[in-house]
């Protein structure tokens, strides 16, 4: 008794209260699948997936243009920096040109020796473009004066190195080279080029190239070249003297004259330096920065020896099309512009007055004639050369535009209208 009694009292308490309680257990058994609830089940997935792959491809779409210029812009693309706006040319103050040191040998020389050192450092960008004339081969002519020009990297789009040059290399060219400062020569291509101008930009495969020279070579920056005022310091390179490899100093000696192309004027940047009448390269400001690109005779007088330039910001527009193989457009007016004064004092309208029509031009095909004044490119109105060349850029080749107009007549001036077809000169 006494022992049945201690095992009672030795019993778990916890065992006693699982059999208390044991009536109320149960076995939970899996629901049995049926066809129809699997189907069911199937479509319900599907529906999610859709449902999220419907949202993810709206996300997907909306955020692919920040996202593309966030992490992933096109290398192949090329773009010319804009100039900066409201800057104004330095002006010397009465103050400050009386702290000017006097100038002294020593002073002469350290001068000397920082402007080489800009100019050393920028001929890494300075490019010798050669036209190859049949059997003519890599033989070099005496001074390298025969079918060759300087040109300028103004861009490496990660496959290609883009040169800027003088189109008159391509007179007769059968083949076309490029020799870098490293003295490496790669045959080069025509990306594209404009004949009223007369520049062209020319392409080297990266591919093709050495690392030792893509290692040496550098880019260049072009500058602004409106910030060039008369008596500052300017280096030429390249070709100024007809030989390559020349490097000179000197000044803008004027800053303020232009040169009339078709469709435009263009600033120039006339310099004491010596030059040729076959000249090429470019002008650099003290930065280093591309500010002019020499071009021959533009002073137009053949007695001029000196060493001129286009002004560079006056060209980006049309380096940056050339550059991503696009045309430039081409209407074929030479004008001048009526300004408010003239207009007063002459009697005559408001616009761009028809100096010149080029022969077999867009113009010339639409009936404009001299003396013809333009006074709007499509809804543009346009009273100034610039606002004119402006509005032509803004249509590509193969476009038509109207260009209304007024011609006089025996009765005055009257209201003329052409339907022009833009071209490009390439």
């Amino acid at each position: 008794m006494s022992t049945e009694s201690n095992k009672i009292q030795r019993e778990d308490p916890n065992e006693q209260k699982d059999k208390e309680f044991s009536f109320l257990q149960e076995t939970i058994k899996s629901e049995q699948m049926t066809g129809r609830k699997l189907a069911g089940r199937v479509v319900k997935i599907a529906a999610c997936g859709l449902f999220f792959g419907l949202m993810s491809c709206v996300g997907f779409f909306a955020l692919k243009p920040w996202a593309e210029s966030a992490f992933h812009q096109n290398t192949n693309q090329v773009t010319i920096p804009k100039d900066e706006e409201n800057v104004q040319p330095k002006e010397e103050t009465e103050q400050g040109q009386a702290n000017i040191p006097k100038m002294t040998l020593q002073n002469q020389e350290e001068l000397n020796e920082a402007l080489f050192e800009v100019a050393k450092k920028a001929e890494k960008g300075v490019v010798e473009v050669r036209g190859i004339h049949g059997k003519e081969g890599w033989i070099e002519e005496t001074y390298d004066t025969v079918n060759s020009v300087s040109g300028t990297i103004i861009a490496d789009t990660g496959v290609e190195v883009l040169i800027l040059a003088n189109n008159s290399v391509l007179k007769d060219a059968e083949s076309l080279t490029c020799t870098f400062c490293d003295g490496s020569t790669y045959a080069a291509e025509i990306k594209k080029q404009d004949k009223n101008l007369g520049i062209v930009i020319f392409s080297v495969k990266k591919a093709a190239m050495n690392s030792t020279t893509l290692r040496q070579v550098s880019t260049l920056t072009l500058g602004n070249s409106n910030l060039v005022t008369q008596g500052d310091t300017l280096i030429a390179l390249g070709k100024p003297f007809g030989y390559t490899s020349g490097i000179s100093y000197g000044i803008a000696s004027a800053v303020d004259k232009e040169v009339s192309f078709a469709d435009g004027d263009y600033r120039m940047i006339l310099s004491d330096i010596p030059g040729s009448g076959s000249g090429s390269g470019i002008l650099i400001n003290t930065a280093g920065e591309v500010v002019g690109m020499i071009k021959p005779n533009l002073s137009g007088s053949e007695n001029v020896t000196t060493t001129n330039a286009l002004a560079i910001s006056d060209l980006k527009t049309v380096i940056e099309l050339l550059s991503n193989g696009r045309g430039v457009s081409y209407v074929g007016i030479t004008g001048t512009e009526i300004t408010g004064k003239i207009s007063e004092e002459q009697g005559l309208p408001e616009g761009v007055y028809v100096k010149n029509v080029d022969s077999d031009s867009p113009a010339m095909k639409a009936g404009i004639q001299c003396g013809d004044i333009i006074t709007s490119v499509g809804k543009t109105k346009v009273t100034t050369q610039d606002a004119y060349q402006s509005a032509i850029l803004e249509y590509e080749p193969g476009r038509q535009i109207e260009l209304s107009g007024k011609r006089r007549s025996n009765n005055g001036y009257v209201e003329i209208k052409f339907t022009v077809t833009v071209g490009s000169k390439e």
